[in-house]
């Protein structure tokens, strides 16, 4: 089988292409350059170029790295005297890897290609994908996009108990690969690559320079590094900054830089790219085939994955085993979007506002359990049930508290104020919650692995592998909509709610407190959402600081799917989200899959306008 994201695969060739193609500004601004001299031209005035790197999403580690190669070498420039006597500068773009469209690969129907599908950058859950793909028994994975879908990808297709070979292509070579797919699942993985600076024979004093300077060079630090060189001496070449020149003597440039001898042809393409292929052995990336490859007398490599044998099929080939399996993924999807699912109608109910900011609740309470995880374990409370447990339970009150006071500050003074107000103003403190988390240093813009995560073992049940995991999420969830409905039910602060929820100045009349009741709403429905963060960082075992956007319009979703204002109509949407999803994953493929979800749900909503069980209008609670 093979993985794509939207990301184009043809990357593995032009990443050296497109490294180069480091844009010339003039005139100190990042104006555009014309073929024409401007003020900027005049001697003594910086050239300024620019380069698009991820710094933000999931692989802005990456390029962070790319970012310090590339300052390193303009710093050497610049100490040799700059280009045409004048000073370089360097500004960058965040292109945060969301390239504008994927160039899609289709199957051309060769032997042996069991299945391809494509995922979403950003997705974390393939439950669906790879319980297909099981079906299907395939002996080769292979991945295209980045490390922090393909670490989650390995994680789960291991837990799966699929054993085929992996390989996974240069955008998935980083540490935080091994650190999101385990140890154990990634032992064996196979990375295609372009050689880093300690595979390759001429970099070995640039590379000690620039761990001097940055610590260890990443996986594109050297070809950043030498792109800057070639841009400068291109400039130089060419004589001025006119884009035509310059591109036109990037062309016909020959440079030998840290990566090798470098030189184009035509199309901009480098000639003679080396590509390495290296496997993960013992938590580490060991070169196999490359320009530093192991000699043959060298310790041999584990033995490869057998090929599969003709022999009686898989319990997981069974129809019916199978679709057992993608419902037992469903019920976990859903159970996420129905936590959050109950914090919207909760306040829907009882203040009639949609909380947009009710998702980064969620992604908030993810990371507060993350830190309390790390904190618990490297003290004696260790990484055990005691520990999750714990660290459950701080996020919960954190996050509730937050929820509460986000109520007080933000909505209460704009309660009388027209719905479009709260709106807006639930807008600005989703986007408030998001930089929050961003800028927290502990926490930053990058994806964060969990430190614990729950076993992929499991047991077998009429033929179905039931994980642990599964089990675990599902009870703590079902644990948490029955206490969630017994207070709100039986008690009498629940009673008070459902009453503030029917008529509020009325319940104000007969002495309930509304202001606290509708505190109590925002406070709850925060705790729900953070025990779904903590619960996903749990599962999935990675977490970044926009994980609650697109949760968020999901569990939204699914509480109009219900019946926006009934609690068990967010349980019940949620849970037919998650079922949508998988069966769209299984008719239309990954990338496909939300498309499929909400075009039925605007099929049922059209059919029944107030969800599967009805908005509680008159007792909305």
């Amino acid at each position: 089988m093979r993985l794509e994201s939207k990301p184009s695969p043809g990357r593995l060739l032009h990443l050296f292409a497109a490294c180069v193609a480091v844009v010339a500004l003039v005139a100190g601004a990042c104006g555009p350059i014309r073929g024409e001299r401007s003020a900027g031209d005049e001697r003594g005035a910086a050239i300024v170029i620019g380069s698009a790197v991820p710094l933000t999403g999931s692989s802005a580690k990456m390029g962070q790295d790319m970012r310090q190669a590339i300052e390193m070498a303009v710093d050497e420039i610049n100490g040799r005297g700059g280009v045409l006597d004048r000073r370089l500068e360097v500004r960058f773009e965040d292109d945060a890897c969301d390239a504008e469209a994927a160039v899609a690969a289709a199957h051309n129907g060769k032997a042996g290609v069991v299945a391809f599908d494509a995922v979403t950058p950003g997705e974390r859950d393939f439950s669906a994908v790879l319980t297909h793909l099981k079906a299907r028994r395939p002996d080769a994975i292979y991945w295209t996009g980045y490390y922090a879908e393909g670490g989650l990808i390995i994680r789960q297709a291991r837990g799966q108990g699929i054993d085929a070979s992996i390989m996974v292509g240069d955008g998935s070579r980083d540490a935080a690969l091994i650190t999101t797919a385990g140890l154990a699942s990634a032992e064996g993985v196979f990375v295609t690559s372009p050689p880093s600076a300690a595979e390759l024979p001429g970099a070995a004093g640039w590379a000690r320079r620039y761990a001097a300077a940055h610590g260890e060079p990443g996986p594109y630090s050297a070809q950043a590094y030498d792109a800057a060189q070639i841009v400068a001496a291109a400039i130089q070449a060419a004589g001025s900054t006119d884009r035509a020149a310059v591109a036109a003597a990037i062309r016909a440039i020959h440079h030998d830089g840290v990566t090798g001898a470098v030189s184009f042809d035509a199309s901009g393409r480098r000639q003679n790219a080396a590509f390495v292929v290296l496997e993960i052995r013992r938590g580490r990336f060991a070169l196999v085939q490359g320009p530093a490859a192991p000699r043959a007398d060298a310790a041999p490599s584990p033995p490869p994955r057998a090929a599969a044998e003709p022999g009686p099929p898989a319990r997981s080939t069974s129809r019916l085993s199978n679709a057992l399996e993608q419902l037992l993924n469903a019920l976990v999807i859903g159970s996420f979007y129905a936590l959050v699912a109950l914090g919207y109608s909760m306040v829907y109910g009882i203040m009639r506002m949609i909380n947009f900011a009710h998702g980064d609740l969620y992604a908030l309470g993810a990371f507060v359990g993350y830190s309390a995880l790390a904190l618990a374990s490297g003290s004696f409370l260790g990484a055990g049930a005691l520990g999750i447990g714990l660290a459950l339970l701080a996020a919960m009150a954190v996050t509730g508290g937050v929820g509460a006071l986000m109520e007080r500050v933000a909505y209460r003074p704009l309660r009388r104020s027209p719905k479009l107000v709260l709106l807006i103003t639930a807008v600005g403190m989703s986007l408030l919650l998001e930089n929050a988390i961003m800028l927290f240093e502990p926490w930053g813009p990058s994806f964060r692995v969990y430190p614990v995560t729950l076993t992929r073992a499991g047991t077998s049940l009429l033929g179905v592998h039931v994980g642990y995991a599964h089990i675990a999420i599902l009870a703590t969830a079902l644990a948490l909509m029955w206490a969630l409905r017994r207070i709100i039910g039986r008690s009498t602060v629940g009673l008070a709610m459902r009453a503030t929820a029917f008529d509020a100045e009325t319940a104000q009349l007969m002495g309930i407190d509304v202001d606290r009741m509708i505190s109590l709403a925002f406070l709850l429905g925060a705790v729900m959402a953070a025990a779904g963060g903590v619960m996903a960082g749990l599962y999935y075992g990675q977490i970044n600081f926009l994980m609650g956007f697109i949760v968020g319009i999901k569990a939204f979703t699914a509480s109009v799917l219900g019946g926006i204002g009934n609690l068990s109509g967010a349980v019940v949407g949620g849970m037919m989200l998650g079922l949508l999803e998988v069966i769209g994953t299984r008719s239309v493929g990954g990338q496909w899959k939300d498309v499929f979800a909400f075009a039925a749900l605007i099929a049922i909503l059209l059919v029944k306008p107030t969800g599967l069980l009805g908005e509680r209008v008159g007792k909305r609670m």
